[in-house]
């Protein structure tokens, strides 16, 4: 049975193959559901979401202005999209006949998470988010 969780990943993933919407919205879902990045609400009326997260000292770390500076360009940025690779994963990305290809393995779980997306940060971030869910014993 898929968890709640995986089953967001594998919703959010999908989302990510199809570039639904603004891509800086898709950044901020991914950081928030595969990263752990926390929600603060804005202080009064109009003003701004903001976004933290815990670092490895287990301290908060919450930027002072803005809502999501510290939320990387996954969507952007192959060396941004490549972070979410779990650790234990291998990896190729590729483009094959103009079509960008991310795959990643895991043989000790025997599990492939792919993804054939717009660009390759798309599909690198979609790959990655398959890959998370199937941690979690997504099917």
């Amino acid at each position: 049975m898929t968890s709640k969780r995986a089953a967001a990943l594998l919703a959010l993933a999908d989302r990510v193959d199809r570039g639904d919407g603004d891509l800086r919205d898709l950044e901020i879902d991914v950081a928030v559901l595969a990263l752990g990045f926390f929600v603060i609400p804005p202080r009064y009326d109009g003003g701004r979401v903001g976004y933290g997260y815990i670092n490895p000292n287990g301290q908060q770390v919450i930027p002072g202005h803005g809502g999501s500076q510290l939320v990387p360009e996954f969507m952007r940025s192959i060396d941004a999209a490549a972070t979410l690779v779990p650790e234990g994963w291998e990896y190729t990305f590729q483009n094959v006949n103009g079509y960008p290809e991310a795959t990643l393995t895991n043989h000790t779980i025997q599990r492939t998470a792919w993804s054939a997306a717009g660009t390759l940060p798309l599909s690198i971030t979609a790959a990655a988010l398959r890959a998370h869910a199937a941690q979690m014993g997504a099917v």
